[in-house]
């Protein structure tokens, strides 16, 4: 565990193929969102407005490594960078 918080992997989170940021590396959920808010070139309060929070939480969850943001949250970001993003849950599994 780092400094930077709670690390997560490219499959913990949905992503576009070609991410430089999830490419082999293990990244926070702040740097994931920094990335993706500068990738669609929108300020703090732009994106805060976006996904119906505020410009100082979304400067908190890039910068400080104990946010924790709601998965809905997350999902909201999800989908204003990437569209719609769907949750499939596993086919239960038999066992014999």
């Amino acid at each position: 565990m780092s400094k930077k918080g709670k690390k997560m992997t490219k499959e913990t989170l949905c992503f576009e193929p070609g991410l430089d940021i999830a490419v082999g590396k293990q990244f926070t959920i702040g740097q994931w969102v920094r990335h993706m808010r500068r990738d669609h070139e929108w300020t703090l309060q732009e994106l805060a407005d976006r996904v119906g929070t505020s410009k100082s939480y979304i400067w908190e969850i890039e910068n400080k490594p104990n946010v924790n943001p709601s998965f809905n949250l997350i999902m909201a970001i999800c989908e204003e960078c990437m569209g719609p993003v769907g949750i499939y849950p596993r086919k239960p599994r038999v066992i014999q």
